[in-house]
């Protein structure tokens, strides 16, 4: 407020939320997130698509023991990529493995990867870089798991960071650019 701030685009997640609740007399926009408030706006992703896309991939070429992996099970993003994960199951027919999807949570990564490897997933749904680059890790490195080989792994969030990976991983992309560029223009509008 003292440097006439108009507008304010934010890129938060987690318990930082509440504290975008004080902010009153400008238009804040979230990018990726919902927050329940009068001047709160958001532009996201459509995460529910994005991890029905992944999973339906996955189905069409034969999965069905499909895992999913995501750090937080409560955040708005989790719960829509949750949402498109058993409805794509849905629509081919099948139950959803709800006891194959895991979430870290508090906990370290192979917490979480290790029993859910126990069940013997021929594929896994990844949701987010810095979860992806760990599991990968762990895959090939500490677990010699050949991937596509013995497990199949899609990931999501920045396709940047999977054509790093060996091998590089397909990834389901979010569009950061056309996200920063639509919350730019909706927070012009917003000002004027």
């Amino acid at each position: 407020y003292r440097n006439y701030v108009r507008g304010l685009i934010a890129v938060v997640l987690g318990a930082k939320n509440e504290l975008l609740r004080s902010i009153r007399n400008i238009p804040l926009i979230l990018i990726n997130n919902q927050l329940d408030a009068p001047n709160v706006h958001c532009i996201a992703s459509d995460h529910a698509q994005g991890a029905n896309v992944a999973t339906r991939h996955l189905l069409e070429r034969g999965h069905t023991r499909i895992g999913f992996m995501e750090v937080l099970r409560d955040a708005w993003g989790s719960r829509e990529r949750q949402r498109g994960f058993r409805q794509a199951f849905m629509d081919a027919g099948l139950t959803p493995p709800l006891h194959l999807m895991r979430f870290c949570e508090e906990e370290p990564v192979v917490d979480t990867l290790l029993p859910l490897l126990s069940e013997k997933p021929t594929a896994l749904v990844v949701c987010g870089e810095d979860l992806s680059l760990e599991v990968n890790r762990l895959l090939i490195h500490d677990l010699g798991v050949k991937i596509p080989d013995e497990l199949s792994v899609i990931s999501s969030e920045v396709s940047y960071v999977s054509s790093m990976l060996s091998p590089p991983q397909t990834t389901i992309a979010q569009p950061w650019e056309q996200l920063g560029s639509s919350a730019v223009d909706r927070m012009i509008r917003l000002i004027e």
